[in-house]
């Protein structure tokens, strides 16, 4: 796969485009502005839509590096920054090449 993860997240796109579900929208690379016109964040697969009355906002985001191991918990704690507080995300998924470090299960948000 190439070092910079474009093929990672291609394939990754292409399932998701693949699945039966109707009316969903799947976006790759969406970069995100500020209200001053700078670049504060690309979201690798942006996957939209409604179930029912309610909106589905889905991030996936892909890491293909396989020179640095497996993906850092600094990674999963951006993610769920970004599900949780700045882009309030219904659901975020991670997918690495490498796997995960061990620290990382111990980042993901715990639900009842």
């Amino acid at each position: 796969m190439a070092q910079n993860g474009r093929q990672l997240e291609g394939l990754v796109a292409f399932v998701e485009r693949c699945a039966p579900t109707q009316g969903f929208e799947v976006r790759t690379n969406e970069r995100v502005f500020n209200e001053d016109g700078i670049q504060i964040a690309e979201f690798d697969i942006d996957v939209r839509g409604k179930v029912g009355s309610t909106e589905i906002a889905w991030l996936i985001e892909c890491r293909d590096r396989p020179a640095d191991g497996p993906a850092p918990s600094s990674w999963i704690e951006q993610l769920v920054g970004r599900k949780e507080h700045r882009f309030a995300f219904n659901k975020v998924t991670a997918v690495s090449t490498t796997g995960f470090c061990r620290g990382c299960k111990n980042n993901l948000p715990r639900h009842p």
